[in-house]
């Protein structure tokens, strides 16, 4: 009673100052105090009712109930749900007079028959959209249980004719979702006949709506799918989102299903009707509501269009065209579903078509496309690089699998002149663009093109990244001048200096135009000497080009350094044939291995082809099988297959390896005029690579060192690549082989080892290696111990500076082997004097193949000497 009279006298304060009318009621709302007098001040100063606003009753509910301060929003929820409870008292008529006031206004929407109106008036669409969000959080906000002339009322709203204006657009996509918040509005019959019957209308205008706007056609199509995939949940998200309020998913829309599914929208309209709405243009992540492409993506996850026989692939193909940046993220979505559908045969059988090749020639002319065509955005043609890539991992995927229904390879053509590496870093540079694709399409691109992932050419595109613009200003020449110019370095190599700088300073799009020029010129720099700074600059140039065009500039590279005959260049080898063989890259003038610029850029070129060729292989195998399976014919089973693929590339391996370490070997007689420090370079490059191949295959290891190499080059390629510490796992083997000559190389990398690693295992090992060659002096012939021993003794006290516990063993051997070839050389005399000059000299007669002429006593006197300084 107190409330009510305290009420009563703030409205008569009120009704003498209305102007405060106002302030008082946000001092309610702030405080959630007295909500019947906040409703009431409302109703009492409305203001006056305009064709093209919304009432102030309308929306302060509507803010209340639907604003962020949930602790404002409970407080009227609980005055409207308790004023239903009691169909008496004050609350009660405050709560009736607002609901009367709403449905007055509800009237006043619909159109008017007697004065002509067909729909409701565009200046009304957007009190009517308010005014549906207000009725749906009455329900479900505040509980209010509608009347049957209020749920008729609504109904009729929500089935009205809308204007064709974008109020008029958002209004039927808010009347949709309402129908679903608030099932209860289909009381009978009558009124399901009445939705289905607006339903069907909807059907029709879609086609008539704004092409690529967030109409209520798509949102239509995708609550028809999930009606048919039975996700209501999902529906209900949708509804909360359209809404912009939490719709509770208790509500039974199982009337509505039946609506949806057998009269409006059975499966095959849907498939049929999807097919014909248009793609979203220029469509990225700015483009937000339910478009096109979420009902396209949830039924080719269904299998819809292949069950129905319909064909979606230009659909897809033409919304992949209009993709722009930042990517939207069911695009990439839409890519994989669309390729599982290729290739995993629906409920019958039924498989997507692939992209044609003349829509994705379209998109990639050519590898320097990215440079001259400007028509189709990067989100395009990376959406239709991440296809073909995705395509052939699932190509070879059922390959492998034994499916004998595979669809057609694209042509290996079409991969080769694809613009990669120009598109990847694109993507990397604006990695927030492209979040969805980026990672998908790395994994891909290291899967079946890994000689584009190479951290050297990664590495260096980021370096590219960084650098700043051109500083010189000079004006670039034709390709023909260039080539010119880099002709006469021998002349006026300033010249040439300056238009390489010039180059270098260029961005790599830029440089491409150059390329062939500046490859074809490479092998006249090996006539003359040439000033380093030339071979920086040119080394620099190439450098920035692989980055971008990798394939083409390697397959260029290999072709000018063949070994001309007859002064005329070899045939020309194309991409293919050197990933066939990459051997084929060592194939070049020997005067190549003597210059370490171009030993570096043929390394970096080798090294790429060998990363390529386990995939190549792996597509050539797949495609060879897949044919036999198809022509029926029998052939080599997978796990053969399989084997002789992996003799191959340890035989190629191994075969690279061996010409490598060959490349390190110091000839005097050829190598004239070449400095140390070349040397030491093209070593350190070997080395480099060397060290890449073993720690990717420690296999390769083992068979290279099986198979042996010239023993001068132990120090170099213990010293110079780290993962030689693997040699430690095979040398037990490695002694024990029954040929004397790897007896030998395997003692002698125990000692180059043991120098390098000093650790408790290779302290085994070592002495592992001291009692084979104990064992070995007193069991070889004479001839065969001269040998062993001349060729051991140095590793021995090698062994023993690195592991000086290990002396007294080995002088216990010698001096056991003192005394056989005593007994066995009577007459033999030891000599006087034994110092360092006689052991550099025992050294080096070894390492140039006579041993024979070196008396094993003064090779053993050598080694006593060593190891007395070694204890000293």
């Amino acid at each position: 009673m107190e409330g009510r009279r305290r009420t009563a006298v703030l409205r008569q304060l009120l009704v003498m100052h209305p102007s405060h009318a106002a302030t008082v009621r946000g001092m309610l709302v702030e405080h959630c105090a007295l909500p019947d007098l906040a409703v009431t001040l409302t109703l009492d100063h409305l203001s006056p009712a305009s064709s093209d606003v919304c009432s102030e009753i309308v929306a302060f509910v509507s803010g209340v109930l639907l604003g962020s301060d949930s602790r404002v929003r409970a407080w009227l929820a609980a005055f409207l749900r308790n004023a239903q409870k009691h169909s008496r008292g004050w609350n009660a008529s405050v709560v009736q007079r607002l609901r009367k006031t709403l449905l007055q206004q509800l009237k006043s929407i619909l159109p008017c028959r007697e004065s002509g109106d067909d729909c409701i008036p565009s200046q009304r669409a957007v009190q009517a959209s308010a005014l549906l969000r207000l009725y749906c959080a009455l329900k479900g906000i505040a509980g209010l249980k509608l009347s049957e002339e209020e749920s008729q009322c609504l109904l009729n709203v929500i089935t009205s004719p809308v204007p064709r204006v974008p109020a008029g657009d958002r209004l039927q996509c808010l009347s949709l979702c309402a129908l679903l918040a608030s099932p209860h509005l289909l009381m009978g019959l009558e009124q399901e006949k009445q939705a289905a019957e607006w339903l069907k209308q909807l059907v029709k205008e879609t086609a008539s709506l704004p092409q690529g706007s967030a109409s209520c056609g798509e949102t239509l199509l995708l609550v028809a799918l999930h009606f048919h995939s039975n996700q209501i949940g999902a529906i209900t998200d949708l509804v909360s989102n359209t809404l912009g309020m939490k719709i509770s998913s208790r509500n039974s829309l199982a009337r509505l299903k039946t609506i949806f599914t057998q009269e409006v929208f059975p499966e095959q309209v849907i498939t049929a009707h999807a097919v014909t709405v248009p793609v979203t243009p220029s469509l990225s992540a700015n483009n937000t509501g339910y478009l096109p492409i979420h009902c396209i993506l949830q039924l080719l996850r269904t299998r819809a269009f292949s069950k129905h026989s319909i064909k979606i692939k230009d659909w897809v193909v033409h919304q992949v065209y209009e993709a722009s940046a930042p990517l939207h993220p069911l695009l990439p979505p839409l890519i994989e579903t669309y390729v599982n559908t290729v290739f995993t045969p629906g409920a019958k059988g039924a498989t997507s078509e692939p992209i044609a090749l003349a829509q994705i020639d379209v998109i990639f002319p050519g590898e320097d496309a990215m440079a001259t065509d400007k028509q189709w955005s990067v989100a395009t043609r990376l959406l239709m690089l991440y296809y073909l890539l995705l395509y052939r991992d699932h190509w070879l995927q059922n390959c492998r699998a034994g499916s004998m229904k595979v669809p057609q390879e694209y042509p290996r053509m079409l991969y080769t002149r694809l613009p990669i590496m120009q598109l990847l870093q694109e993507a990397h540079r604006n990695q927030q663009d492209y979040l969805g694709l980026y990672p998908s399409l790395l994994r891909l691109l290291v899967t079946h093109f890994p000689h584009l992932c190479l951290v050297s050419a990664w590495l260096q595109a980021d370096v590219e990244s960084l650098g700043v613009g051109p500083l010189l200003k000079l004006k670039m020449p034709s390709q023909e001048q260039l080539r010119q110019a880099l002709s006469e370095v021998f002349v006026n190599p300033t010249r040439t200096m300056l238009l390489l700088q010039q180059l270098s300073q260029l961005q790599p799009l830029q440089q491409m135009e150059y390329a062939a020029a500046l490859v074809s010129t490479l092998p006249m720099y090996l006539q003359q000497p040439v000033p380093r700074k030339v071979w920086q600059l040119v080394c620099q140039v190439w450098e920035s080009l692989n980055t971008i065009m990798p394939r083409r500039l390697r397959t260029l590279t290999v072709n000018a350094m063949q070994i001309r005959q007859m002064g005329m260049p070899a045939r020309a080898l194309t991409h293919d044939d050197i990933a066939e063989d990459p051997l084929a890259v060592l194939r070049c003038e020997p005067s190549v291995f003597r210059c370490p610029p171009l030993v570096g850029i043929l390394l970096q070129v080798l090294h790429a082809y060998l990363s390529m060729s386990g995939s190549y292989l792996d597509a050539h195998l797949a495609s060879t099988a897949q044919v036999q399976r198809e022509k029926g014919t029998g052939g080599t089973g997978e796990t053969e297959r399989e084997e002789l693929k992996s003799a191959l590339l340890m035989a190629q391996d191994s075969a690279v390896v061996q010409i490598l370490l060959d490349m390190c070997v110091a000839d005097k007689d050829k190598d004239h005029g070449w400095s140390l420090g070349e040397l030491r370079e093209i070593r350190c490059l070997v080395c480099s690579l060397l060290h890449q191949m073993f720690i990717s295959n420690p296999n390769l290891t083992k068979l290279t060192h099986f198979q042996g190499y010239p023993t001068e080059l132990l120090p170099v390629t213990v010293a110079g690549v780290p993962s030689m510490h693997i040699c430690m796992d095979f040398i037990p083997e490695l002694l024990s082989q029954p040929q004397l000559e790897k007896q030998i190389f395997g003692i002698q990398l125990t000692s180059h080892l043991a120098h390098q690693f000093s650790l408790p295992r290779m302290l085994s090992l070592a002495r592992l290696a001291v009692n084979v060659s104990s064992t070995l002096m007193t069991v070889l012939p004479s001839d065969s111990r001269q040998k062993f021993c001349l060729a051991t003794l140095p590793a021995l006290v090698r062994i023993c500076r690195a592991f000086p516990p290990l002396t007294q063993d080995v002088v216990s051997m010698l001096l056991q082997l003192a005394q056989i070839t005593a007994s066995s050389n009577p007459g033999s005399t030891s000599p006087q004097s034994v110092d360092d000059t006689s052991w550099e000299q025992l050294e080096r007669g070894q390492r140039v193949g006579q041993v024979q002429h070196a008396p094993l006593d003064t090779a053993i006197h050598c080694a006593v000497t060593q190891l007395i300084a070694v204890n000293i």
